[in-house]
């Protein structure tokens, strides 16, 4: 997490004071570096643990005037220093207090450190602050020299001068064990044929007629790690289809290529997310995809040539072997047609291969039941148990798995197999009894087998961020219907005149993908138990969908889904209320809560369902809202920059988030529940306070200074506009002219919104415009709409309407961001239809 110019002032504590040397030189021969002072009026401030330091030299007088910093971390996985200028810039662009951010480099120790240089500004000083980064064997070093602004005149030629006396020395580094998993977490991803750059990859693409697949990995802000490498590019058959079909390649910023310009598909300054790009040697994206990558690069295939099955698989070789090429490729039909009729048991096995990444779980059981009846089973037996073993993991049956994979190391120590069922053992145990067992076994796995891909996989884990939250990822495979949450059909937009059809196809989607635990899915949370981590945006879309199905009441087959979802929303609640879930970097318990007060709420007002139910939830949630709303009034999503938010949580207000808060709770008013004390008057302060001075709502409030600000444009804020004059204007607290306002410029600029539908990568757009919250814009900005007198609606009405309708997808659902999911997209286009006044008729 990158320490802020406001933090500065701390270091001068008498406890660091007293840390300082008598000698003039440091050595750190445990990180591997030294550095000298000018004189005593620099004061030594060493302080570290045995992965990081954070040496610090002071000049006061008594109040800072310079530092300079060497803070070096032990690396969790590998970086380099242009990525790590990249992820700090994306941390601290748009922080409201620094200005005159630049690129700058730095020559020390025979090396150049890439990095940047700001101007910050903290307890009314303005500081000149510069950071560089180096990595060396494993260690991550961060240099860091901050001068009083006023000063730098005076005080520049002395901090050059020390970092001239910057050195590597010798260093003790990482222990033994450490080593190991960095060098082994290193290879991870390197047998992926990845091109270095855009012009290499683009280049190799036109001359083997393939497309590039770029694997964009943009979290600028954030602290975490890169998936891809451990991931995505760890996944066998992931490897054989990017190394036979495409052209790989990791994106980094800077390259200029054709699609980053916003005349292409656009990558602004602040794209955020993960994503797959395919992309023409010219540069045209043509397609987007989302986990699963599997899917997505399979569906893709015709549209390239890859590499040619070889002669030697067409004519010569056995069948068995050709059909295993052609699934290397993803050729999957082509292969079922090599295999009919097979009765050999690796036939079997090699159907079972697709039907599991096909996920026809009955299919998949047939061939595996074919393969243990083969003539030849005896000759295949560790695949077959393998196999099974996958199988009985995927459907729930740990235990049967576990003493599968056990036998094969047991009795086929030496099989190619035994490395995999190695892994799968220690992920087993890591969920049954905790990271130490599951340590012991990858350890015993990397030691036997280190030049194994899954003992690469095992020593990324171990060293990973994820690991070391006590996260885990669950083995068994979910209901198949949640895997429809990432189904994302092709756009079928429809025009101005059948929103009546729009609004019952809408209906009938949701009546028919209500889930078995009556809930409404989104794609972020399909594959988790809200008993080991909370299910914040499921419950938030399911009391969405619930509350944009209330019109349709009369319709027993809605009032029956309504009913499922209410009971569904507050059992969850009650649990969540009850116990102590983990908080990373970004919780939507707020979002949720807001989504429920506002369905609850509604329900109360139209006399729907148990009234005692719905008063208890919504007390609970109430509660829950004030116990995470900040002491400035305001919430937010976003907790941290680190995996671990929880740990170390910053200190603002999201103005929509807020907004969206005080939007319900007028509802709840409405509804006559009892607020806790102080909430709705707080919020209200919160939002007053995050009206620009040219009546744009900043998008963050940082309440450690919410008098420094940079100006907002128009152009980055009409989205939230509408809705945070509405949500002022429920309350008294704003008019219809700042509604009128809010939806002219929204009208105006909501262009920005309408290129981003449907990506999957966030604020691409030059003005941070981004996919995922379209619809939501769109849906409040309904609300405001049906707010004014009658007859200023239709000017409105039309054109959000039309917008709407090209969120539209061919099965009747609507996605602004596929993450979210199409229930979510439906919640938002039945709300933003009925403000609409898109309510009469069958």
């Amino acid at each position: 997490m990158i320490r802020l110019p406001g933090l500065l002032l701390l270091l001068l504590t008498p406890s660091l004071l007293l840390a300082q040397e008598d000698a003039d030189h440091h050595a750190d021969d445990v990180f591997g570096f030294e550095i000298s002072r000018p004189s005593t009026d620099w004061m030594f401030v060493p302080k570290g643990g045995d992965r990081s330091t954070d040496f610090q030299m002071v000049l006061t007088e008594p109040a800072l005037l310079a530092r300079i910093s060497v803070r070096v971390n032990l690396e969790t996985t590998p970086s380099d220093p242009l990525s790590l200028r990249e992820k700090t810039w994306g941390q601290i662009e748009r922080e409201p207090t620094i200005s005159e951010l630049t690129e700058v480099e730095l020559e020390i120790a025979g090396r150049e450190a890439p990095g940047f240089s700001l101007i910050a500004e903290s307890g009314g000083e303005r500081y000149r602050l510069r950071r560089f980064f180096l990595v060396e064997d494993g260690r991550r070093f961060e240099l860091e020299d901050v001068i009083v602004e006023r000063k730098v005149e005076e005080l520049a030629d002395d901090v050059e001068a020390i970092w001239e006396t910057f050195g590597m020395i010798e260093a003790k580094g990482m222990p033994a064990e450490e080593q190991l998993l960095f060098e082994l977490a290193s290879k991870c991803g390197s047998e992926v044929n990845r091109a270095a750059d855009w012009e290499e990859a683009s280049a190799r693409a036109r001359e083997e007629g393939k497309l590039v697949a770029v694997a964009v990995h943009l979290l600028g802000g954030f602290d975490i790690e890169n998936p891809w490498l451990g991931d995505s590019f760890m996944d066998p058959d992931l490897i054989d289809l990017f190394n036979k079909r495409y052209v790989p390649v990791l994106f980094e910023r800077g390259w200029n290529a054709p699609f980053e310009d916003q005349s292409s598909y656009g990558m602004g300054p602040y794209s955020f997310g993960n994503t797959l790009l395919l992309v023409t040697p010219d540069g045209e994206v043509i397609a987007e995809g989302m986990v699963p990558y599997d899917d997505f690069l399979r569906a893709n295939l015709h549209r390239t040539r890859g590499s040619k099955l070889s002669r030697q698989f067409r004519i010569d070789a056995g069948r068995l072997d050709r059909a295993e090429e052609l699934i290397r490729r993803g050729e999957f039909e082509r292969a079922k047609n090599v295999l009919l009729g097979t009765n050999a048991a690796r036939g079997h096995l090699l159907l079972a291969r697709m039907h599991i990444r096909e996920r026809q779980v009955e299919a998949w059981a047939a061939a595996l039941r074919a393969a243990h009846r083969a003539r030849d089973a005896a000759a295949h037996s560790v695949e077959r148990d393998m196999a099974q073993a996958q199988y009985d993991l995927a459907m729930g049956r740990t235990d049967e798995a576990q003493e599968a994979y056990l036998r094969i190391l047991d009795e086929h120590s030496d099989s190619p197999q035994a490395p995999e069922a190695a892994w799968l053992v220690g992920r087993i145990e890591n969920q049954q009894n905790g990271p130490e067992a599951a340590k012991q076994r990858w350890m015993q796995l990397i030691e036997d087998h280190p030049e194994s891909r899954w003992a690469w996989q095992a020593a990324y884990t171990l060293r990973s961020q994820v690991f070391a939250t006590g996260i885990v990822a669950p083995l068994e495979w979910p209901d198949l219907v949640a895997f429809d949450t990432y189904l994302h059909p092709a756009p079928e937009p429809i025009e101005l005149g059948q929103e009546e059809r729009a609004r019952e196809e809408a209906i009938s989607f949701l009546l028919e993908t209500q889930y078995s635990d009556d809930s409404w899915l989104t794609p972020m949370d399909s594959n988790r138990s809200h008993e080991v981590y909370p299910k914040h945006l499921t419950e938030a879309v399911t009391a969405i969908c619930a509350r944009a199905l209330l019109p349709f009441r009369d319709r027993p087959e809605v009032a029956r889904a309504i009913e499922r979802a209410l009971d569904h929303l507050i059992e969850r609640l009650e649990y969540d209320l009850s116990h102590e879930l983990p908080v990373i970097y970004m919780d939507y318990a707020v979002w949720n809560r807001a989504s429920q007060v506002y369905c609850f709420a509604r329900c109360l007002q139209l006399g729907l369902g148990d009234r005692e139910k719905l008063e208890g939830a919504l007390a609970g949630a109430l509660q829950d809202l004030r116990d995470r709303q900040h002491e400035r009034g305001g919430w937010s999503y976003f907790i941290s920059g680190d995996i671990e938010g929880g740990q170390n949580p910053i200190t603002q207000s999201i103005s929509f988030t807020t907004a969206y808060v005080i939007l319900a709770l007028a509802e709840a008013r409405d509804a006559d529940v009892p607020m806790p004390d102080g909430l709705v008057e707080d919020a209200l302060g919160c939002l007053d306070r995050m009206r620009n001075d040219n009546d744009t709502f900043v998008y963050m409030l940082n309440h450690g200074d919410e008098a420094t600000r940079s100006l907002t444009s128009w152009e980055n804020s009409a989205g939230r506009g509408p809705l945070c004059s509405l949500a002022l204007l429920r309350h008294e607290r704003s008019d219809l002219d700042e509604v009128r306002m809010n939806l002219d410029k929204f009208v105006e600029y909501r262009g920005g919104l309408t290129k981003q539908i449907g990506r999957a990568l966030m604020h691409a757009g030059p003005a941070a415009e981004g996919s995922h919250w379209i619809l939501f814009d769109y849906a409040t900005a309904a609300e405001a709409v049906a707010h004014l007198p009658e007859g200023e609606r239709a000017k409105y009405a039309e054109l959000l309407l039309a917008d709407i309708l090209t969120c539209r997808r061919a099965d009747g659902s609507y996605i602004d961001n596929p993450l979210l999911g199409r229930a979510m997209g439906v919640g938002m286009a039945l709300w933003a239809f009925e403000s609409l006044g898109v309510r009469d008729g069958r």
